[in-house]
């Protein structure tokens, strides 16, 4: 049995292998085209440096680092803490002994001055202020909260004297002066206030800071006084407008 072919006219056969090659060239076009935009895309990958590192690679590492440490750094408060500032407005740089270090029990001169203090005296105003200034400098460009002082203003030395020489005829303080401590606590925050005035300062009272040390007084003027004189430090008052204030003075004074 023999099988018949169909002939083609030559006409039928010329247009079936003109779509044949039309086809062909479509791919190609499109192969083209495709390797065109992934040799502009390695361009573009080499020239803006765009990667896709794994998990694992040191450079992803260090990304996901650096984004934790932003978030961490917006979490954190700023804030200054000073304690046991002890200051003595009487302290004299020219006295050589730790037991005496004022200018009221000054007898012999020292072979050299230490306007910042001596080891076993008290605080001197010089030092103190030295201090803040230091402060300032290292907390500038930093978004400082607020400050807060904890406790022990005025000077300590001469009350633990005080103590060991009752019935002595030293010529230190047998009665505590009340100016003389409030005059330290306020220095102390006034001069706080002068470096520190766009933010809360928050002092608290320390155990020296009484008219009677380490006893916590029963009658509210004495806390009455140190409020007249701190209440504008902890309400912020003179503050800029986008300070964020603690409290206001109405409720503050209810706490006196």
């Amino acid at each position: 049995m023999h099988e018949e072919f169909e002939v083609l006219p030559p006409e039928v056969s010329y247009n079936h292998q003109k779509k044949k090659r039309r086809a062909v060239i479509f791919l190609l076009v499109v192969l083209a085209i495709l390797c065109l935009i992934l040799v502009l895309l390695l361009i573009l990958t080499f020239v803006l440096r765009i990667h896709c590192p794994s998990n694992d690679s040191a450079d992803h590492k260090e990304q996901k680092k650096a984004r934790e440490e932003i978030k961490v750094e917006d979490a954190l408060v700023h804030f200054i803490h000073v304690s046991d500032i002890n200051l003595d407005m009487k302290y004299n740089s020219s006295i050589p002994k730790s037991d005496v270090c004022r200018s009221d029990g000054a007898i012999t001169r020292a072979e050299s001055d230490a306007p910042f203090g001596r080891i076993g005296c008290d605080t001197p105003v010089v030092l103190l202020n030295s201090s803040l200034e230091a402060m300032k400098n290292v907390t500038d460009g930093k978004k400082l909260e607020f400050v807060l002082i904890s406790g022990k203003s005025r000077n300590a030395l001469f009350v633990i004297i005080l103590l060991l020489y009752i019935g002595d005829s030293s010529p230190h303080e047998v009665v505590p002066d009340k100016q003389r401590i409030l005059q330290g606590i306020v220095v102390t925050a006034n001069n706080l206030h002068a470096r520190f005035p766009d933010i809360p300062i928050f002092p608290v009272l320390g155990l020296h800071d009484f008219l009677v040390p380490f006893i916590l007084p029963n009658s509210s003027d004495w806390y009455e006084t140190i409020l007249s004189h701190w209440a504008p430090l902890i309400v912020c008052d003179g503050c800029p407008i986008d300070v964020n204030k603690p409290t206001t003075m109405a409720i503050l004074r209810k706490t006196s």
